[in-house]
């Protein structure tokens, strides 16, 4: 049975994630973190991404994208494909190393938006890495926030849109312990 066709449409913001096969660490060191990065850096120039927030862990990652072009599937195909190349070279191995095709969903809205950038940021910290999101040096988060020099990767004005461009309200986003408090009762 054939899949069903993405929905690829420029304009529409994507949470997409790709996990790798058996759980191999595919970024379990600096070296892989920093070719996947440059790879990364790479397709979101070609394929006119904008990158709102993203993520390597040790098996997976996640990332956050807006299209200014259709161009989601051919750019995450040819992203993976190029660090499965890397990886196995490297590795001295053959065959698949991403356990499917990448999963995604479309992003809806400003609130999902947050939601899906505050999975993205929070996810070290889900697995025990780390205390703070902040702390984790494979994502964007940190340099969102502005705790270090911009991070050439994440188009920080747009992912802030959301939170009037203040990166203080984004923090507060991501840190709160119950939202239940900011939607009232």
């Amino acid at each position: 049975m054939a899949r069903k066709p993405r929905i690829n449409q420029a304009g529409l913001t994507y949470h997409v994630w790709a996990h790798g096969i058996d759980d191999t660490p595919l970024f379990g060191d600096a070296v892989a973190k920093e070719v996947a990065l440059r790879l990364l850096r790479e397709e979101v120039a070609l394929s006119s991404w904008s990158c709102l927030e993203y993520v390597l862990m040790s098996t997976h990652y996640h990332l956050v994208l807006t299209l200014k072009k259709a161009t989601l599937s051919t750019g995450i195909q040819r992203l993976n494909m190029r660090f499965a190349q890397w990886f196995n070279k490297h590795h001295g191995r053959r065959g698949h190393v991403f356990e499917t095709r990448f999963g995604c969903r479309i992003v809806d809205g400003d609130d999902d938006q947050l939601e899906a950038m505050r999975y993205v940021a929070l996810n070290p910290t889900r697995a025990g890495i780390c205390r703070r999101p902040e702390q984790y040096p494979w994502a964007g988060y940190a340099s969102t926030i502005g705790l270090y020099v911009p991070d050439p990767l994440v188009d920080v004005k747009a992912a802030l849109r959301p939170v009037r461009g203040s990166a203080d309200a984004y923090r507060a986003f991501v840190e709160e312990r119950d939202p239940r408090a900011r939607r009232g009762p």
